[in-house]
């Protein structure tokens, strides 16, 4: 379903039908993977209610005013030892980066060793669940994927309630994981360590892959638009330096957050949202049964021409003067299950952009191949390589190939 009136008749209507689960292989009976399939994503009712009751006083406008200056200086001080002059893989260091920031501010973790163990872990599950092979043939047998995927969710299960256990020590920590940790029971039942993992796996996921993945394409159309780049470097130049600037005064830079929405709407981090009615319910003018699958799409609702002129350009300018709704533009779903990290994550990716941006020039291989791939979320299909060099401002158009151009114009206007 496309265009705001089919986004609200579905995202507003959580009596009748809900999301769907990231992790959508069946487990069997019992199983770690039975729980994480029905992680925070896909939770109904009290359940629902209590892990956002935990989630949301997190994210809210004041904590994340509260983590502005920590997420200034964890993001500057990751993104400053990038090795200039090296050939890096651009979407590893944005993960490294977003991970660093999440974990220590909103999960509460000062270990860095923690934090990449889980983050590899998690990677390596996510991975399996959207492999083909994983579900042919479905044997819980030594050397099957299906078998190594349900193996690992263990592991991961093993690492989270570890971590769960020595943060819950700690009665008056303010963060995710200590959320987590005091939900006891859902109505009446208790809440099993596998299905708490679960939850702790999807928002831990949820909170640096959306990032990694929106700032990485970001830079790449920055470097397919030299002329915006430069734009942008000028403004960032002319406001005050990023260590000192303060969050108000880095949310008023016109053009960088042009470039950050504009961005979102050409390659937004979930370009699908997957929903299932649970009722008998007329959504669209369409009855549906319960079971349905219904599947709406933030990659066709943001190049509807109504709304967004030239909807394949990439023109960062269209948002010095447009406003659309919240169901014309939802880079972060919408309704009551919009993604609570949102602001967050706007945050992030403003402070981040800017220390790229100043510091770095990326210089893409000529006629390299950049792909993507929808894993839950859009992500390169593989390493995007780039090499860093100090901010000359000498800027090109990057000569690239693959899918990543089907997303976006460019070339001189008609």
């Amino acid at each position: 379903m496309v265009g705001a009136k089919h986004n609200r008749d579905v995202l507003t209507r959580t009596d009748v039908a809900r999301p769907t689960a990231l992790w959508q292989v069946p487990g069997p009976s019992g199983s770690t993977q039975r729980e994480f399939r029905s992680s925070y994503l896909a939770t109904h009712s009290k359940e629902h209610e209590l892990l956002a009751a935990a989630v949301t006083p997190q994210l809210t406008k004041r904590q994340v005013a509260e983590h502005f200056d920590s997420i200034r200086d964890l993001s500057i001080e990751a993104i400053d030892r990038w090795p200039v002059g090296q050939t890096v893989d651009l979407y590893a260091l944005i993960r490294q980066v977003a991970q660093r920031v999440a974990f220590k501010l909103l999960f509460g973790e000062a270990e860095d060793a923690r934090i990449r163990g889980f983050s590899g872990l998690l990677e390596n599950y996510h991975f399996m669940n959207f492999r083909p092979t994983v579900h042919f043939p479905r044997l819980d047998v030594p050397g099957c994927p299906y078998h190594n995927m349900l193996r690992t969710a263990d592991r991961l299960a093993e690492f989270i309630n570890s971590w769960i256990a020595d943060r819950s020590r700690e009665p008056r920590a303010k963060n995710l994981c200590a959320a987590l940790a005091a939900i006891e029971a859902v109505e009446g039942r208790p809440l099993t360590p596998e299905r708490r993992a679960g939850h702790f796996s999807f928002l831990g996921f949820a909170a640096y892959e959306t990032m990694s993945s929106a700032l990485t394409w970001t830079l790449f159309l920055l470097a397919l638009h030299p002329k915006v780049l430069a734009d942008l470097v000028d403004e960032i130049e002319a406001a005050p330096p990023l260590e000192s600037i303060d969050q108000e005064r880095l949310a008023e830079q016109a053009l960088l957050n042009g470039v950050i929405w504009e961005a979102m709407r050409l390659v937004p981090p979930t370009p699908i949202i997957p929903w299932r009615a649970v009722h008998r319910c007329e959504i669209g003018g369409l009855s549906l049964p319960p079971g349905t699958s219904i599947l709406l799409s933030p990659h066709m609702t943001h190049r509807l021409p109504e709304v967004f002129a030239e909807p394949t350009r990439f023109l960062p300018e269209r948002w010095f003067s447009i406003n659309p709704s919240p169901y014309e533009y939802l880079p972060f779903s919408g309704g009551p299950r919009r993604c609570p990290g949102a602001m967050f994550g706007t945050e992030f990716l403003r402070v981040a952009l800017t220390a790229i941006v100043r510091r770095y020039r990326l210089v893409v291989r000529p006629r390299a191949r950049v792909d993507y791939v929808y894993r839950g979320i859009t992500m390169p299909k593989a390493g995007i390589p780039v090499r860093l060099v100090r901010q000359d401002r000498q800027f090109s158009v990057a000569d690239i190939r693959g899918r990543l151009l089907d997303l976006v114009t460019t070339g001189p206007a008609n």
